[in-house]
Parts: structure tokens; sequence; C-alpha cells
């Protein structure tokens, strides 16, 4: 059995993401989209929310607007502020922490198409946070997520195969997913499909290989990434 190093990673959740690129294509100020949103455009309350999370567009960052103007995308139809809104209950970030919330937003942004809502729903059956634990219904989660096109899901999937969680465990398998989670630019990805290479898990063991995948994920700003990419260069030194 081959140990672990802290650059493999663990099925993780989706940060708060935008929408269709930066918030100023959907209109001119964050005044205009708030407006827009008030008259009933979820769209514009679903970009109004990034800007408030972010702190773009001359806006001070504000995380309980943010809370707020995502809970009315939600309510709007707008998966992807279902989503996000289950983030920050997740995190505790301008609203009170609740898993159970979290949860909540999660399955009404899976339910409504969005794949990344699947995929965070997916971790918490995993790990059966803020529900019972389900690792069947967390790999169902995960593949329909990576289906949908969300690396996010792929990578968490990956994880799965790699680790037996719930599944027979399937190291090639494991790999492909990586590989599809990196190809879409998911950091976490890249940084697990250089673990594969680098301790030959699923593919033949190939240092080029992990330094050019660790790399990919430190461009991608993962730290980890980062830290397997000056390991594997200072042991060739």
């Amino acid at each position: 059995m081959i140990l672990r190093p802290l650059v493999h990673a663990l099925m993780v959740l989706a940060a708060v993401v935008l929408v269709g690129g930066h918030p100023s294509e959907a209109a001119d100020s964050p005044q205009q989209l708030k407006a827009a949103c008030e008259n009933g455009s979820p769209r514009a309350c679903l970009v109004l929310a990034a800007i408030y999370a972010k702190g773009m567009e001359g806006t001070k960052q504000d995380d309980a607007h943010a809370a707020a103007f995502f809970r009315k995308a939600c309510d709007g139809g707008e998966a992807l502020g279902c989503a996000n809104l289950g983030e920050l209950y997740t995190e505790g970030t301008g609203v009170i922490q609740d898993v159970s919330q979290a949860t909540i937003f999660f399955r009404r942004a899976c339910d409504g198409g969005e794949a990344l809502g699947c995929a965070n729903l997916g971790v918490m059956y995993a790990k059966g946070t803020g529900i019972s634990q389900d690792l069947g219904r967390a790999v169902e989660l995960f593949q329909k997520s990576c289906n949908s096109g969300e690396p996010l899901g792929c990578n968490n999937l990956g994880v799965v195969y790699r680790d037996g969680t719930g599944v027979t465990q399937d190291l090639g398998r494991a790999a492909d997913l990586f590989r599809k989670a990196c190809d879409r630019g998911e950091a976490q990805g890249c940084r697990n499909l250089g673990a594969s290479y680098q301790f030959g898990e699923g593919v033949k063991r190939n240092s080029v290989g992990a330094l050019m995948y660790y790399g990919k994920a430190c461009d991608l700003k993962d730290q980890k990434g980062c830290d397997g990419l000056a390991e594997l260069e200072a042991g060739k030194r």
C-alpha cells in the first residue's frame, strides 16, 4: 500500500463562481444590475451577487449582500445562484453557517440542471455533511456532474475510484478522470494526475508527466500543485 502525500486532493466543494465571463458583460453598471434584479431579472441578481461576493466593478465586497442576491437569483430559477448560496451556507459566509441549508440549495441547483450543484451535493453525501452519508448516491452525482461537463465532478469521481470509496478501486479510471478534469481547467485534477504519474497509479510512473501536471496545477494557482512541483524539482538536483 502506497502512503499518499498531502499533494493528493480529497473531494472538494467549489468556491463561488461567476457567470459568463466578466460581470460588466451583463450590464453597464452595478446600479443597472440592481434595477434589473428588482424588476424581476434573476440573471441580473446572479451577476450582482457575484460582484458583491468578489468586490468588483468598484463595489466593496459584501458577503451579506452577495447571499441576499444569490437567494433572489435562486428563487427566480437561476440554478447557479442556488449552488453559490449553498457554498456560502457551507462556509458561513454572509449567512449563519448551516450545512443542512447548504445541502438544500445544492439539491435545488442540481435539480435545476446546474452540474456544479450536483458535484457539491455529491460531496455532502460522500462526507455525510448535512445529510446521511450515502456513498452510492455520491458516486451517481459525481458521474452526473462530470457527464454534464463540470470538471470538479470529474475530479471528485476520480478520487472515489482512486481510493475505492463506494466503488471498486480502479486507478486507471481515476487517472482518466483526473485528466478530464485537468483538461477542463480544474487545478485539483491536474494535481491529482501529477501524483498519479509520480507514484505510477493507473499510469506508468513518469517524472516528466508528474512535473508537467503539477506545473499545470501550479499555473492554475493551486498551492499544493506548486509544492509538488518544487518537491520533484528539488529531488532532481
